[in-house]
């Protein structure tokens, strides 16, 4: 567990990687203010960001300050992995959609935030999950009841338009292009194109037992087939 001590540079440490990050080209003197530090102290710093973490701050002369000449590469958020990162996001959608537009600035911030630090590329818009989660209020069935492996790898595969192999608990396979959940009656559906079959499937999520998101990339155009599926539905 960190003491106090190690908690205010982890944090001037993440402060320091945004500011140089994002051409802001923070003086020695800035820094040193904004930290109530010395010299030395930013020193130390902004060698543990260069040795440890690999970013590649560097003096520009004519501005006078610091900045990260390869941005992409930032501090990474611990040991997070996509699924996690995919779980953390629908948690902040989910929270939001929950509690209406008094939340959303708050969650767009998170994910944001939370985006900049990735050690992999998955930046996903508030656009994206208003299409993956298509809420009606119907179902009495809650999303945590879903298993998690299950609804992540979901999510990431449509974050990243990629196919997958899902597993029902009556032991069918099905090789397919997920589209995006749906809440109905019943509870929460996967609807989703059948690579074998063609045919665009309605699938309970409570009935998936495991999910593997495939190396394929998707070239089906998702939003024309969703939308013409659901309107055959209503």
């Amino acid at each position: 567990m960190m003491d106090n001590e190690d908690r205010t540079r982890l944090e001037r440490l993440v402060a320091i990687d945004e500011r140089v990050s994002s051409n802001k080209f923070p003086t020695m003197r800035v820094l040193c203010q904004a930290f109530n530090v010395r010299p030395r102290t930013i020193y130390a710093d902004i060698r543990l960001l260069r040795e440890r973490f690999g970013l590649d701050i560097r003096f520009d002369r004519f501005r006078n300050g610091y900045y990260n000449a390869n941005p992409g590469k930032r501090i990474p958020i611990g040991d997070l992995a996509e699924d996690d990162y995919v779980l953390a996001i629908t948690g902040c959608f989910l929270l939001g959609a929950a509690f209406g537009s008094q939340m959303q600035n708050a969650r767009r911030n998170v994910v944001n935030q939370m985006g900049k630090r990735l050690p992999f590329e998955m930046m996903c818009s508030e656009g994206d999950f208003e299409r993956i989660f298509i809420r009606t209020g119907l179902s009495s069935v809650n999303l945590s009841e879903i298993d998690p492996e299950v609804l992540s790898h979901i999510c990431r595969a449509l974050l990243q338009n990629r196919v997958v192999e899902v597993e029902f608990k009556d032991g069918n396979k099905h090789v397919c292009t997920p589209f995006s959940f749906v809440e109905k009656e019943d509870g929460w559906h996967l609807i989703a194109l059948d690579a074998e079959s063609a045919q665009i499937g309605d699938h309970e999520l409570l009935n998936i037992s495991r999910c593997e998101v495939l190396e394929q990339e998707s070239k089906v155009e998702r939003g024309p087939l969703l939308e013409t599926f659901l309107a055959a539905q209503s």
